[in-house]
């Protein structure tokens, strides 16, 4: 009845209710707008202590809405792949009776659409360019304040279904890969779901994806940490869990993908053959079978940190490549003829979509027990002609648009940015996993400058417009990159290590000159590689959790970590000029981690837009508006060598200035942050945390009783089997 005696009520009562109304709205408005100029408010813990070691910051608490396409078989644009094959293929497997369906050629986006959201602009920051000399604040800074971003978005991962699926696979389906890691790993899930305590010993962390536009979905891979102690400081292992989402950002929580691979030539390969290709599936969420190291009684086992980054392979087929890092074995002969083996943490690359028997690409890990096993098809990166290091992580992988239309339309290799500060380039191959260095500048230090996402090509991007052709945009013979990479700072004011992402514009210019040979001169190509900008920490307006999960309000303690890891999409919509600036409507897709226990997405509205108008030395051509500019542009940015190949003048983006002002002006950021952290911890309420680490600690001593009786029934049971070699059957 109380909206009918509003109806009737008097012109004074709506006065009063119209000025309640009102006040609210401006009260919201004024909380909103505060939240939002704060730089450094992102203090605010996302979770509450419980959720945190419930594992919520992981995304597995996290309420998913399902895909429409859940518990389908997706069969890859553009081939005649008839039902009964696919059926045939699929016998035996939880997916045999699943519907089939497959795009048609309209219905393939080669971007995902745009999401509707609440963007707002990103408080101010600063892009450095490069110079040989000047003032970091008067010269070479150019300050940032109309760039706009949404909010985050964490991509969940239901860890409760993805394990239920691991033991469905390996008890019903035999899944060979699930058998083979059995010793540290079946059991123990078991004993999780028994004991109701799944989300105590995984994490998931390091996400990245790319957009597989033959099946109209986000490929998600990033980093499934197994800590067998429920300390995540110390995992047993890491793995790559590979996920499906819709245009929509929607799990298909149990799908099955049908793609081309490779062609093994083997009656028993776990592939059939349509249309003169080779296929293969995987059903997804799952764990890729990514070969490593294993030693059932090590730790810190496993793939780490995977990136994602797209490559056209021979077929003129988009498919995706992992970047990760692991430890490795190798073995070196010595001169009595013994061999002595030596521990490195190597990068590799991983194809998801590829095959292998066996560990063959890998010869220290490959035994008689894994010759028969179908692994993802993994490649050692190495350097040739130089001495390989002990640890090699952080490599950035771009590819370069020129040798894909040189090499006829397909890639043969990716390059990698191994070192930033002291900018290295090394171009690798696909087949082989072998590298050769591109460009080196002086000096080895690693520096506060780390690899983060992937380099995009913005070539290739600007190339999704028609309207201006790529040549009134960029120098002949230039190739610019993009990525966010992260500068880790030590003891900067909050805590051990301080990270979080920094811009990074490079571009790279071929040069010729006429150099001497044995038979006269010859023409030689020379490459230069320049960070043009680096720009200072952004916040991306994110709520940082605490690095110890049982300290809400500690976010100095311990790390302090915003890692980006995929640039996952980049849509470029239009592209004019007017005034003399151009004006790009482009969105960017970015995703990242939080204290190394989060997968998370925001959107970029005008990065292009941005990176096209910044001035200086920039990496493109202005506006045709812009009149009698273009050869003094190309005079000042353009390498020209002498005829030894040495450069005639000083070129912009040699030297690493911009790099130490960035840094300078993180540092800054970090001590801002350090102070504001210290005013909310004294001004939060103080919280008893004793009887929930209490009642954690007693629940993890509990589980561990629990697990080692059933490790006990387990070895009793093996010992009683009639047949030891039973299970063999089974790889």
């Amino acid at each position: 009845m109380m909206f009918r005696k509003l109806r009737f009520s008097g012109r004074t009562e709506w006065v009063l209710i119209s000025i309640a109304i009102i006040s609210f709205i401006i009260a919201v408005i004024q909380v909103s707008n505060y939240n939002e100029a704060a730089p450094y408010e992102s203090s605010e813990e996302t979770f509450l202590h419980s959720d945190l070691i419930a594992g919520a910051g992981s995304g597995s608490l996290v309420h998913a809405q399902k895909s429409e396409r859940t518990k389908s078989i997706l069969l890859p644009a553009g081939f005649n792949i008839p039902e009964d094959l696919v059926r045939n293929h699929l016998k035996d497997t939880a997916s045999s009776e699943w519907p089939i369906s497959q795009l048609l050629s309209r219905e393939v986006l080669n971007q995902p659409p745009g999401e509707e959201s609440h963007y707002r602009t990103h408080e101010p920051f600063s892009m450095y360019q490069e110079s040989e000399e000047g003032d970091c604040e008067e010269d070479l800074k150019h300050t940032i304040e109309d760039l706009e971003i949404s909010p985050r978005e964490i991509i969940p991962g239901n860890f409760t279904r993805i394990l239920e699926i691991v033991i469905e696979e390996h008890d019903k389906y035999k899944d060979p890969f699930y058998k083979y890691i059995r010793p540290i790993l079946i059991t123990h899930i078991r004993a999780e779901f028994e004991a109701n305590l799944v989300n105590r010993f995984w994490y998931r962390l390091s996400g990245s994806s790319v957009w597989l536009k033959d099946y109209n979905v986000h490929f998600v891979v990033s980093r499934f940490m197994f800590a067998d102690k429920g300390e995540r400081s110390t995992p047993k292992a890491s793995f790559v869990l590979a996920q499906v989402f819709d245009k929509n950002w929607h799990e298909l929580q149990d799908v099955r993908l049908v793609f081309p691979t490779n062609d093994l030539g083997g009656e028993e390969d776990p592939t059939f053959h349509s249309d003169g290709q080779t296929f293969s599936s995987y059903r997804f969420p799952r764990i890729l079978p990514v070969p490593f190291d294993f030693h059932a009684d090590e730790r810190n086992m496993g793939p780490e940190d995977p990136r994602l980054i797209l490559v056209r392979n021979k077929n003129g087929h988009d498919e995706p490549v992992a970047i990760f890092n692991s430890h490795y074995d190798k073995f070196e002969t010595k001169e009595d003829g013994t061999k002595e083996s030596n521990a490195f943490r190597s990068m590799f690359m991983a194809f998801p979509f590829q095959l292998t028997k066996g560990k063959r690409h890998l010869p220290e890990l490959s035994d008689e027990n894994t010759d028969k096993l179908y692994f993802t098809k993994s490649l050692e990166l190495e350097v040739e002609h130089h001495e390989k290091p002990k640890t090699c992580k952080n490599w950035s992988p771009m590819v370069s648009d020129f040798e894909r239309e040189v090499n006829g339309g397909f890639d043969t290799s990716i390059s990698f940015a191994t070192n930033l500060e002291n900018l290295e380039i090394v171009r690798c191959s696909l087949d082989t996993g072998k590298c050769g260095r591109l460009y080196k500048k002086s000096g080895d230090n690693i520096g506060p400058l780390r690899g983060g996402t992937a380099f995009v090509n913005l070539n290739s991007i600007l190339k999704q417009q028609r309207h201006i052709p790529l040549h009134k945009l960029l120098p002949p013979g230039r190739e610019v990159y993009f990525a966010f990479a992260r500068a880790h700072l030590h003891k900067c004011g909050c805590g051990i290590g301080f990270y979080r992402p920094n811009m990074v514009v490079m571009v790279k210019d071929e040069a010729r000159y006429s150099a001497e040979s044995d038979g006269g001169k010859v023409e030689a190509t020379k490459y230069f590689y320049r960070t043009l900008y680096v720009s200072d920490y952004l916040s991306l307006h994110v709520p940082i959790d605490p690095w110890y999960v049982d300290n809400p309000y500690g976010m100095c303690e311990g790390t302090n970590a915003l890692i980006p890891n995929g640039i996952a999409s980049w849509k470029l919509d239009s592209l004019t000029h007017k005034e003399g600036k151009w004006i790009a409507n482009d969105n960017l897709k970015l995703q990242f981690s939080v204290s190394d226990f989060s997968v998370d997405r925001v959107d970029f509205n005008g990065v292009l837009n941005m990176l096209l108008n910044l001035k200086g030395n920039s990496a493109f051509l202005p506006p045709p508006s812009v009149k009698g500019t273009i050869f003094e542009h190309l005079k000042v940015t353009m390498p020209e060598l002498g005829p030894q190949g040495e450069l005639t003048e000083s070129l912009a983006g040699v030297g690493k200035k911009n790099i130490e002002c960035a840094i300078e002006s993180s540092k800054k950021f970090c001590v801002a942050f350090a102070r504001e952290q210290e005013y909310f911890k004294n001004e939060k309420p103080k919280v008893d945390k004793a009887e929930a680490n209490k009642k954690l600690k007693d629940q993890i001593a509990e589980f561990q009783k629990m697990y080692e009786v059933e490790i006990a029934q387990e070895s009793n049971k093996n010992q009683q089997l009639d047949n030891p070699e039973e299970e063999e059957d089974d790889y």
